[in-house]
């Protein structure tokens, strides 16, 4: 199903997505410190930007709990479960530098999120 653009009224108009974009939260344990994964994901953040119909992550680290993960925006659901099935999200989810994989899926309120400045933007996912 294409992606329609629709006009909400209101005093200001904002342009909402039907379906709307879906964002993936990962969260773990780290089993190792902040320093080394940050190392870690330094190589690996190439990797992901060439992640197609992703349109951005943001990465996340509680140095104090020991944990991270991340925020993802996708183009579409087909882009989410496409990573998902992917070699990125395998090597992930057996990475012996994480515990307590927590992996939820939501949808983006795209005009409350527009209202608050979110990072959503009208330009195209970028594969490299």
């Amino acid at each position: 199903m294409a992606a329609v653009t629709t006009l909400v009224p209101r005093r200001h108009p904002i342009l909402v997505r039907e379906p709307p974009m879906p964002i993936l939260q990962v969260t773990f344990a780290l089993r190792v410190p902040v320093a080394d994964f940050a190392r870690i994901v330094a190589d690996a953040a190439p990797h992901y930007a060439s992640i197609p119909g992703l349109r951005w992550k943001i990465w996340l680290v509680d140095a104090v709990q020991a944990r991270a993960g991340g925020v993802y925006l996708f183009d579409d659901d087909a882009s989410l479960a496409a990573y998902l099935a992917g070699p990125l999200a395998a090597r992930l989810a057996t990475a012996p530098f994480q515990s307590d994989l927590r992996v939820q899926r939501f949808d983006v309120l795209e005009d409350a999120t527009a209202l608050t400045r979110g990072p959503l933007g009208d330009a195209p996912a970028r594969a490299a």
